[in-house]
């Protein structure tokens, strides 16, 4: 009897310990995640560009992009504006931000994940380089929202 208690308590001990070591390492995760994300070119953005509130509009949820070395896959909702290209992400520390239409510069064709996307330069002087891959590209373009400029 005394046996089968101590296999038990020794059980649940080991259950707690794998438990806080699970949970330790999740919050290590969005420490570093936060860490990077206000350090890094998501950052930037978002404090040069702040978005106040979620935008009414078209929004298109779930697309891939790239902003500088960073490939965002499948969790960046983009807003097409009036005003901008409202970008947000469920990342934790990602705030969201929307760019002016007039900071967009045109800077050619590159690739995300082997698929073609074109690439803009943010800023004058440049902020930050963002890919679209070919349905928002296509959808950017069906908008006739940019105006291809050269830096």
């Amino acid at each position: 009897m005394k046996s089968a208690f101590i296999i038990i308590l020794a059980g649940l001990i080991l259950l707690l310990s794998i438990l806080l070591v699970l949970a330790l390492v999740m919050l290590l995760y969005r420490l570093i995640l936060k860490i990077f994300a206000k350090s890094g070119t998501w950052g930037k953005l978002a404090k040069k560009y702040p978005a106040e509130t979620v935008p009414t509009g078209i929004l298109l949820g779930k697309k891939t992009i790239r902003i500088g070395a960073v490939r965002y896959r499948r969790c960046v909702t983009a807003g097409l504006l009036q005003d901008g290209l409202y970008l947000a992400t469920n990342l934790s520390g990602h705030a969201p931000f929307c760019i002016p239409w007039g900071d967009f510069y045109f800077m050619g064709k590159t690739r995300i994940y082997s698929r073609q996307a074109l690439q803009w330069s943010i800023g004058k002087p440049e902020i930050a380089r963002i890919a679209f891959p070919g349905p928002l590209s296509e959808k950017l373009k069906a908008e006739r929202i940019f105006q291809v400029k050269s830096h």
